[in-house]
């Protein structure tokens, strides 16, 4: 019990002070680490997780929420998440434009979750957890990826694309749901390519 109270006043000072760990935490982070907390829950596993976080997209912005970053801070962390699971770039930033204009806190009209627009359904068997995608854009646009591999590994580009928007089985939907992916895949391929310049190092 006395050392369980020690480490929690530790965690206590970690959290409240502005030190050179916060750059590395976003919002959710922080949410998890207090309900943790609440709770009297080891933190430690969380503490070492995100101490080694990358801050590729920029040191500073680790120290914000995603509702806070600029456009080019959102774009850079797709690119960043897009080469790391193998999908073209320009091709991620298409999807992520499309489907929200990178906005972390997007609500589709079904229900679509985020910044990549992913569906409960689409969540629950890829193994996301929903309210996490509308609260870390990192994990959300991970998400989102990560369905765009699985995708792009069963389908050509454009019916992977299709899928993103209709589902696997799109060309059994009704034409006038046909129609409107049709629609989805030309705009989606029309953003890819002013994207085409974005390459991974």
């Amino acid at each position: 019990m006395q050392l369980r109270a020690v480490l929690f006043c530790c965690t206590l000072i970690i959290v409240g002070s502005p030190s050179a760990f916060a750059q590395h935490y976003t919002y959710a982070d922080w949410a998890e680490l207090r309900r943790r907390l609440a709770l009297g829950l080891d933190t430690s596993a969380l503490l070492k997780q995100y101490a080694v976080r990358s801050s590729r997209v920029s040191p500073a912005a680790w120290n914000r929420t995603p509702f806070t970053w600029t456009l080019d801070e959102r774009r850079r962390l797709v690119r960043d998440l897009a080469c790391e699971s193998r999908v073209p770039p320009a091709l991620a930033l298409a999807i992520v434009e499309q489907e929200s204009g990178f906005d972390p806190s997007a609500v589709g009209q079904f229900g679509e979750l985020g910044a990549s627009q992913i569906l409960p359904s689409t969540a629950d068997e890829y193994g996301l957890d929903r309210e996490r995608l509308m609260t870390d854009y990192e994990y959300n646009v991970r998400g989102g990826v990560t369905i765009m591999r699985s995708l792009l590994d069963q389908f050509p580009e454009s019916a992977a694309i299709a899928a993103y928007n209709g589902g696997p089985n799109f060309g059994a939907s009704p034409p006038h749901v046909q129609e409107k992916v049709q629609r989805y895949v030309a705009g989606v391929l029309a953003r890819k390519g002013k994207y085409e310049g974005v390459q991974c190092d």
